[in-house]
């Protein structure tokens, strides 16, 4: 393959990646220095039972009637703070204690809040009835039925129907149990509609377009929709002018950004239907409608789900069932060519669990996958080696037949033959690699692990940008370039200073750890490069030769 095919190649994938991962930079901008738009009642503190009613009170009271608002704090040390309000019957705080999972404002670490600074609360119900009076809002006021610090029940009426909603905080992890019941206390059949909803912010000054700035993090969250096996993405920007919508076997909804999630599983049974929206304030609402159904007088009526809040760890997403079947809430880690990342993911686990350095185990596992892919490696450097010294007799028959594009290929092939050279030899073990490399990237730029992660000082975060780093990779691409073993013609050594800048600029953009990746990568290649320049057999010196007919013998 021509090196200008060659090169073709590397810059489109360069560019792919680029903007594969410019657009995957973005982290929520700072929480306002005021809490959010709510009700003002002091909090509950945790497991407290006070103003609580026992299982089997008193109906509450009808939900268009506003009650005080009673607040609950459930602490889980190391992870997480969640404060929930009768409000909704919804957390209105969900702050991240681990401190892997904060950000740095102006100098300052802050601690990252989940629920949206725009007082919209995640995780609402609505049930939606026959007639005007059975209607239970989002913003409605439940009644604390039950509370402790591993569930908290919460009921409200609407019309005839009577609606428990039931949270389960286990100790451990960042799933939560919810289940909601709907029950008919009247004498005649309700017609009614449950609707579920998860809630996200982006700053709305925030453009996909603008994202060209080096070292910078954005927040740009999306409103996420799994339909029959199959996730949908859409950004405010689109969700506002055109709100998504979908129907089929909606799994979960949710909202999302590259390392953090907020979601709601329910059973994969019955049709239903998710929308998701944005507007001017930067809210990304995702919504689920469930199918409309008739409950009997007496009857009740449970829906299980789970909600998920926090950051993306594989393992504890993969582990959230609803109704004993996997909700796929591993599909919110957004990977290229999962079958192939996640093994990776795996090794590189359990590479850290040696090695204790996030930073080590990238350079471990990029020395594994070079061993690995060694054979095809080296017959592709071998192929352009020997296409190399073929450069001038290349140039020859070009020189020869510089109108006759035709027989020139005729040549060219016949040359190849001759040296017994496949063409494709040198690009074709690369393009075998590709979807390897890819998946590897796409591995390292969505674990959420490396937030956070020092490798060596001044690297404390291996999803955030490294210029020195950066520069170092560019330089040793100059030397690898310098070192090609095939021959340059002005053309090709103009892109030889070309490339390495590019990809200085690229990497300038990317997380860390990806560009340790490439560094180790570029300079176990130039090993490979070297080694195979000196096994190349020198020709033996075997002195002048002399020229021309022999010299008669004197007589």
């Amino acid at each position: 393959m021509e090196k200008r095919v060659l090169v073709t190649v590397v810059i489109s994938v360069a560019i792919l990646f680029g903007w594969t991962f410019i657009q995957q930079r973005y982290f929520p901008p700072p929480p306002p220095t005021e809490s959010p738009a709510a009700p003002t009642a002091p909090a509950t503190p945790a497991a407290s039972n006070e103003g609580a009613k026992p299982a089997g009170a008193t109906p509450s009271k009808p939900a268009g009637e506003r009650v005080p608002e009673k607040r609950a704090t459930i602490e889980r040390p190391g992870q997480y703070r969640a404060v929930f309000s009768s409000v909704g019957a919804s957390p209105v705080e969900f702050t991240l204690l681990d401190p892997q999972y904060r950000r740095v404002v102006d100098g300052k670490e802050t601690q990252i809040e989940m629920v949206p600074p725009q007082g919209a609360l995640p995780f609402r119900v609505e049930v939606h009835g026959s007639g005007d009076e059975v209607e239970l809002p989002a913003d409605a006021s439940w009644t604390v039925v039950r509370q402790s610090d591993e569930e908290l029940v919460y009921a409200a009426d609407a019309g005839a129907l009577h609606v428990e909603k039931r949270w389960t905080i286990p100790r451990q992890g960042y799933a939560l149990g919810l289940e909601v019941s709907v029950e008919n206390r009247g004498p005649r059949p309700v017609n009614e509609r449950l609707a579920v909803t998860a809630v996200g912010y982006q700053d709305p000054t925030v453009k996909p377009g603008g994202l060209l700035s080096f070292g910078r993090r954005y927040n740009l969250t999306e409103g996420l929709c799994d339909v029959g096996g199959k996730l949908k993405h859409e950004g405010l920007e689109a969700s506002e002018k055109k709100p998504l919508a979908e129907t089929g076997e909606v799994r979960w909804i949710g909202t999302g950004e590259q390392f953090f999630v907020s979601a709601v599983a329910f059973a994969p049974d019955g049709n239903r239907s998710c929308e998701v929206s944005g507007d001017a304030l930067g809210r990304i609402t995702s919504r689920a409608l469930f199918e409309q159904r008739t409950i009997a007088p007496g009857t009740r009526v449970v829906e299980p789900m789970a909600a998920f809040i926090g950051p993306k760890l594989l393992h504890q997403l993969d582990a959230v069932k609803v109704g004993g079947v996997d909700a796929r809430l591993g599909d919110a880690v957004n990977y290229t060519l999962e079958f192939v990342a996640r093994p990776m993911f795996l090794v590189l686990k359990a590479i850290h669990v040696v090695v204790r350095n996030w930073g080590v185990a990238i350079i471990v596992i990029t020395i594994l996958m070079k061993l690995v892919l060694l054979y095809p490696t080296q017959k592709s450097m071998k192929s352009m080696k020997e296409m190399a010294k073929l450069k001038p007799k290349l140039d020859a028959i070009k020189e020869r037949y510089p109108d006759d594009k035709q027989r020139q290929n005729l040549e060219t092939m016949a040359l190849y033959k001759q040296h017994g050279i496949n063409p494709l030899g040198g690009c074709l073990p690369m393009l075998i690699q590709m979807p390897i490399y890819i998946a590897f990237y796409s591995m390292l730029g969505n674990a959420v692990e490396l937030y956070r992660a020092s490798f060596v000082w001044p690297i404390t975060d291996l999803t955030a940008p490294a210029p020195g780093l950066a520069v170092v990779t560019g330089a040793l691409m100059f030397l690898q370039q310098r070192s090609s073993p095939t021959a340059r013609d002005p053309q090709q050594r103009t892109m030889m200073y070309m490339m390495p800048v590019m990809f200085t600029v690229f990497t300038l953009m990317l997380p860390s750890g990806l560009t340790l990746y490439i560094l180790v990568n570029t300079l176990l290649t130039m090993l490979h490069q070297w080694w195979m320049n000196r096994a190349d057999p020198k020709p033996a010196n075997r002195g002048p030769q002399k020229s021309g007919a022999p010299k008669p013998a004197r007589a």
